[in-house]
């Protein structure tokens, strides 16, 4: 066994159990959601590490984009959201929920 070899192996060993498997999928739920509540269409964000001071997010093009700190992402819009803008957001229960409106 080379050098990097015998290192791999030793931080897998020491990363995972014997009978655990660092390949298999560990969370069904999605990251996002779009819908239509009352009228209003949402995109629901779950942000399970973030608190309500730390978050940022703003419209570029057909992209809705959430700040957390340093990192960002981009999430697509579907065509029927696409024209709208963010109006209102509230983080509660580890989710973001974005209520995306007509501009004025």
């Amino acid at each position: 066994m080379r050098f990097w070899e015998c290192n791999v192996w030793r931080i897998s060993r020491a990363l995972y159990a014997d009978a655990e498997d660092p390949a298999a999928i560990t969370r069904t739920e999605k990251a996002y959601t779009f819908g239509k509540q009352n009228g209003v269409y949402e995109v629901r964000i779950l942000l399970p590490f973030a608190s309500k001071g730390e978050v940022g997010l703003f419209k570029k093009g057909d992209e809705l984009v959430i700040e957390i700190g340093t990192f960002r992402r981009h999430i697509g819009l579907p065509r029927s959201m696409a024209a709208l803008q963010p109006a209102r957001a509230r983080l509660e229960s580890q989710v973001l929920t974005v209520e995306m409106k007509e501009a004025l």
